[in-house]
């Protein structure tokens, strides 16, 4: 229960920072956007969702094709989506379908942030996305993340040695310094005294 109560409210915050205006669908439809509003089937909040989440992905192919947006992202290898079948969406509610949601929701928020922040998929493999696909290699993927940050660490911990070693000796150069400023003050005042 607590993981299906999580990955409600990581769905209502992903369609929350994809944009999604709670209050104005509130208003709109007359139904209360939240992390729970698909317990229960909620057809009119299905069909607003959904077509938001359409539009996120390509606002004119959406106006143009429904039919041509979802058949273009189940063909998508990073979708990662579970199986979807009709029944699906004639009762739009339950864990399967804000589990479908959830994953929907991430496909789409992983899109607008490669095509209008420019990040690539190299920057994405820094932190991968464990699904029911992948969830096989969890021990791989934990396993390349430790070798990662301990190469990380390395690395840090090397820099942090040539910082203090590059301290170490302008200290001893400081001190140089220092000490034959005060050889050399020492002398003009004894050539000024004679």
């Amino acid at each position: 229960m607590a993981e299906s109560t999580n990955m409600q409210q990581v769905l209502f915050t992903t369609l929350r920072l994809l944009g999604l205006d709670v209050a104005a669908n509130e208003k709109a439809l007359r139904i209360p956007f939240n992390k729970d509003m698909f317990n229960l089937p909620n057809k009119k909040g299905f069909e607003c969702v959904m077509h938001f989440l359409f539009s996120k992905l390509d606002a004119n192919k959406c106006k143009e094709d429904f039919k041509f947006v979802i058949a273009s992202f189940q063909n998508d290898a990073n979708a990662h989506l579970p199986l979807i079948v009709p029944s699906l969406f004639m009762s739009p509610g339950g864990e399967k379908f804000t589990r479908f949601l959830f994953s929907f929701s991430n496909y789409v928020l992983h899109k607008t942030i490669t095509d209008q922040f420019g990040v690539n998929q190299r920057q994405f493999l820094r932190h991968p996305i464990l699904n029911p696909q992948s969830l096989p290699l969890g021990a791989v993927v934990a396993e390349g993340l430790m070798c990662g940050m301990v190469r990380h660490r390395k690395a840090f911990v090397d820099h942090a040695q040539d910082v203090s070693h590059l301290h170490d000796q302008w200290r001893a150069e400081a001190k140089e310094l220092v000490k034959t400023y005060r050889n050399l003050t020492k002398n003009i005042r004894e050539l000024e005294r004679q």
